[in-house]
């Protein structure tokens, strides 16, 4: 009876660290899923406001969007990808942001999860 709770908190306490571990995961998820969607938002803006100039409005929406997602402060900036689509009249920024796990187990099974995010706005003159 002695070494029960030792016993008891050995099997218990690799569980509760793993659910910790998930519930950090998904605030971390939720947060780039946030700033994701905000700098979709910002590239589709920079590019509309762009449209009217001789310069490409892609460069300026790719511009917009890496200054966003500096906020995340990781080196997976620079793997993300823009897509910048003409829908006349509309304007479609699409962004994909590579997340890393923490999640000890899942982070050699899954390296990272793309979050993409779309803002589709009017072209106005």
């Amino acid at each position: 009876m002695k070494g029960q709770v030792l016993v008891e908190t050995v099997i218990i306490f690799p569980i509760l660290i793993f659910f910790l571990f998930c519930i950090i995961q998904i605030g971390i998820l939720f947060n780039t899923y946030y700033i994701v969607n905000y700098a979709s938002f910002c590239g589709c803006r920079a590019a509309i406001v762009h449209t009217q100039l001789p310069d490409n409005p892609v460069k300026y929406a790719n511009d917009a969007v890496r200054i966003v997602l500096l906020s995340l402060r990781t080196k997976e900036v620079f793997l993300s990808k823009v897509t910048v689509k003409f829908y006349y009249p509309e304007l479609e920024v699409t962004v994909m942001y590579p997340l890393n796990l923490i999640i000890p187990i899942f982070g050699e099974i899954l390296p990272y999860i793309p979050i993409y995010s779309s803002t589709r706005l009017p072209i106005e003159k």
